[in-house]
């Protein structure tokens, strides 16, 4: 992937992320906005994202948002369902390490409790399940950190 798509992924994934209201997601916003300029995308309201600072209101983060995106040339990403960027990007820092197994299917749990239509966030949720069972009884939690691995790495190898 050339340079400048990837910083425009990392722009849709940090909207994804600031959509889901996520920490550290104003942050992530800026750095993505600061990448995307480097990587030659221009813009007013890109330049504003990047700047953004703690004060700005949700709503205007928003707005600012969709004008960057027009900047960006990612408008048509950003109003599209942002849910399984989401999900690939909690997948992936699963995978290296960033984030607890359990803070993963902690979410898909409280995200899609057991009605998603995919059937690997159905698993993170039932995965959740029975970490409050294992921890419950304290049990060994390795074997169950291993499949939430594994359906971590099988979120990521698709290309939906």
């Amino acid at each position: 992937m050339p340079a400048a798509e990837h910083d425009v992924t990392e722009l849709v994934e940090a909207v994804a992320w600031w959509r889901a209201d996520l920490p550290r997601a104003r942050t992530l916003l800026a750095d993505a906005a600061t990448a995307a300029l480097i990587a030659g995308k221009g813009g007013d309201d890109l330049v504003q994202l990047a700047l953004i600072d703690e004060t700005a209101s949700r709503f205007d983060v928003d707005t600012l948002i969709d004008r960057a995106a027009i900047d960006a040339g990612i408008a048509e990403a950003v109003h599209a369902d942002l849910d399984p960027v989401v999900t690939r990007r909690l997948c992936r820092l699963v995978l290296c390490d960033q984030l607890s197994p359990r803070e993963l299917t902690r979410w898909a749990h409280s995200r899609y409790h057991h009605g998603s239509c995919d059937q690997a966030i159905d698993l993170l949720a039932v995965l959740d399940d029975e970490y409050d069972d294992i921890a419950e009884v304290d049990g060994e939690l390795a074997p169950l950190v291993a499949e939430i691995r594994r359906v971590a790495a099988r979120i990521l190898a698709r290309s939906d």
